[in-house]
C-alpha cells in the first residue's frame, strides 16, 4: 500500500474477506487503556501483584520459555513511550473518554490479563515487541518448550514466538528466579489469544515487528495479530520491522488526534505518515522521511466501511 504511485488507490490490509461485508467500528465505550514508559528492570511489589493475581483465572498463567528465546540481557528503557501515552491520554481524555495508564511497575503482564472481559473500545502498548520465525527457533538458542510436543498445533506453537515485553520482565531475561506467584513479564500472543477481548475496537501496537509471524497457506499469520484475533480485537495498527523510538512517538500521537477529530482508521494512519515524512527537527531538517521510520507501521482490518462509504 505504500509503493509509489498506488496512492489513488483505496487499499486495505484484511484477515478475512468476510470484513468487506461486516468490517465497520465497532460498538463499544469511550474506554481506553495505555501502557507505556515500563519499567523492565522492576521489583515484584506485593501488593501490586496480588491484587493483578486476584482478578485472574488460574488458566491465563503461563510463563514463556525466555531462556531459549534469545530474549537474554535484559530490555532497555524506551524513554519516548511514556511520553507518547501522556500526550495520547490527554487527547482521549479532552475527547471524554476514560484513560487508564499502565506504566513504570504498573505495567505488568499480569495488569493486561486482567483486562479479559473489561469491554474496552482501545488498547495502546507501546514496549519492546519479539518475533522469532520457525527457522531462529529450531536453533539450539531459541529452542521452546512447545516445539517438540507432537500433540500442539502449529499455530499454538507459532503464537509463543511471538510476544510483547511487559514491566519487570527484565527479572527473567537476566535468568533470575521468579517467585512462584508472579507472572514473567513475557506476554506472548498464546497467551494474548486466551484473554477475553471481544468489543475491543482497535488495538495499537507501537512496539517493534508486532506485525510479524509464521504464514500459513489459506490461515494468515499466525503472531501477534493472530493472538489479537482471536481474543476478539476488530482493527489492529502493527510494524514489519524494528522501528525508531521518536519517530513512533511522533506518528502516533498524531493518529491519534486524526481519529479523534473524526477521520477513519486508515485515513488517521495515512495522514500521520504524512506528517511524520514532513517532520523537521531544531535544524530544520526532514529527519523522517526515509520509509525505514513511516512505512513500518500498517493497518488490519481498519476498513471502517461507513466512513469509506461516505
Amino acid at each position: 500500500e505504500y509503493l509509489p504511485g498506488m496512492e489513488d488507490y483505496n487499499i486495505y490490509r484484511l484477515s478475512s474477506t468476510r470484513e468487506l461485508v461486516t468490517g465497520g467500528k465497532t460498538e463499544t465505550k469511550n474506554r481506553a487503556v495505555l501502557y507505556g514508559g515500563l519499567r523492565y528492570d522492576a521489583g515484584f511489589d506485593k501488593s501490586v501483584t496480588e491484587k493483578s493475581l486476584a482478578m485472574l483465572d488460574e488458566v491465563f498463567k503461563e510463563r514463556a520459555n525466555v531462556r531459549g528465546m534469545g530474549l537474554r540481557g535484559g530490555k532497555e528503557y524506551l524513554k519516548h513511550t511514556k511520553e507518547e501515552v501522556d500526550i495520547i491520554g490527554e487527547e482521549l481524555n479532552k475527547a471524554n473518554w476514560k484513560c487508564v495508564l499502565d506504566s513504570a511497575a504498573m505495567g505488568t503482564e499480569e495488569s493486561f490479563k486482567a483486562l479479559s472481559g473489561r469491554k474496552i473500545g482501545c488498547l495502546h502498548i507501546s514496549t519492546h515487541g519479539f518475533y522469532y520465525n520457525k527457522e531462529e527457533a529450531d536453533n539450539a538458542r531459541y529452542k521452546f518448550m512447545l516445539i517438540d510436543n507432537c500433540m500442539v498445533s502449529a499455530e499454538d506453537k507459532a503464537l509463543t514466538r511471538s510476544g510483547l515485553v511487559m514491566s519487570g520482565a527484565n527479572h527473567i531475561l537476566e535468568d533470575e528466579k521468579l517467585p512462584d506467584n508472579v507472572e514473567d513479564g513475557i506476554l506472548t500472543a498464546k497467551e494474548i489469544a486466551d484473554v477475553d477481548l471481544r468489543g475491543l475496537d482497535l488495538v495499537v501496537l507501537s512496539a517493534c515487528q508486532t506485525g510479524l509471524g509464521d504464514i500459513a497457506q489459506g490461515e494468515g499469520v499466525f503472531g501477534l495479530q493472530r493472538g489479537f484475533k482471536k481474543a476478539g480485537a476488530n482493527s489492529i495498527l502493527m510494524s514489519l520491522w524494528e522501528v525508531d523510538d521518536k519517530a513512533t512517538q511522533i506518528l502516533m500521537t498524531q493518529f491519534y488526534r486524526n481519529l479523534l477529530s473524526g477521520q477513519s482508521k486508515r485515513q488517521s494512519l495515512l495522514n500521520a505518515q504524512k506528517n511524520l515524512r514532513e517532520y523537521r527537527n531544531a535544524n530544520g531538517e526532514q529527519c523522517y522521511n526515509s520509509p525505514k521510520y513511516w512505512a513500518a507501521f500498517i493497518l488490519l482490518d481498519g476498513f471502517d466501511k461507513k466512513l469509506e462509504d461516505n
